[in-house]
């Protein structure tokens, strides 16, 4: 893998005092996910949340937002499309990534990595369609990029993908006044998992960052911090390293950091 190389970062402009992105990748939907697949990502989603079979996080590193979990299946939901996405994209290249893991953990065993090639980790980022920036919570990861976060050890992930994804799901949730529903059984939710299952996923695929570029990120101080405005409009829950999606690797490249 490729070591030690000096990346083109842009900071993003803070002449009005909030943060605004200043590198952006328009979103072309490249990747559409099965009705399969989709069904056992909202399984996986349900075992998570309503169906108590394991446990997320109800709020992000340094952050004081409560999850509920509405938010959290959504979260899921979205975290697991992306990583079928990737791991896509890397078996057309000719390439036999991991399986997606849809195992169910307790909480501090979870976040793990997404994928692994070749000896290599990924870390698969997802995110909104309209979304530009690969945000990593800085608590999370030390100066040398090892990560910190919530399990019993560091580790080192040697390339970040990121994805975005284009669904209804958001819209669904609210029209169905889901956001703040609680289900005892499987059976009272049945009805939206089923007409969640007929949407549409898309998904593209914006670019890579290989663990070079996080170091350069945090080297460069490209942090936004608890409490700013992004692009004057989203405040930030935590802190935050930022890499801009124009900034981002182009995915053809990856072969030269797998190989």
């Amino acid at each position: 893998m490729k070591t030690n190389k000096t990346y083109e970062l842009h900071q993003m402009d803070r002449s009005s005092g909030d943060p605004y992105i200043t590198a952006k990748r328009q979103f072309l939907p490249q990747i559409s996910l099965k009705k399969s697949e989709v069904k056992k990502i909202l399984n996986f989603a349900w075992e998570m949340t309503w169906g108590q079979f394991g446990e997320h996080r109800p709020n992000r590193s340094g952050g004081s937002q409560y999850r509920n979990n509405a938010m959290r299946f959504k979260d899921v939901v979205e975290g697991k499309c992306g990583e079928f996405a990737v791991r896509k994209f890397l078996i057309e290249k000719g390439h036999k990534p991991s399986e997606v893991d849809l195992a169910v953990y307790s909480r501090g065993v979870w976040d793990d990595v997404d994928l692994t090639l070749n000896g290599k980790a990924i870390n698969v980022k997802t995110m909104k369609h309209f979304s530009n920036l690969l945000l990593l919570e800085q608590k999370d990861y030390s100066e040398d990029g090892n990560y910190l976060g919530h399990t019993d050890s560091s580790k080192k992930y040697d390339i970040f993908f990121c994805a975005r994804m284009r669904s209804s799901i958001q819209e669904y949730f609210r029209s169905e006044g889901l956001n703040g529903r609680s289900f005892s059984s499987f059976n009272e939710f049945e009805s939206h998992f089923k007409a969640l299952s007929r949407m549409n996923w898309e998904l593209d695929l914006p670019g890579f960052a290989p663990l070079d570029l996080l170091k350069q990120a945090i080297q460069d101080r490209h942090i936004i911090a608890r409490g700013e405005y992004l692009n004057g409009r989203t405040r930030m829950d935590a802190t935050n390293i930022y890499i801009q999606s124009g900034d981002l690797l182009d995915v053809g490249l990856i072969n030269d950091f797998v190989l």
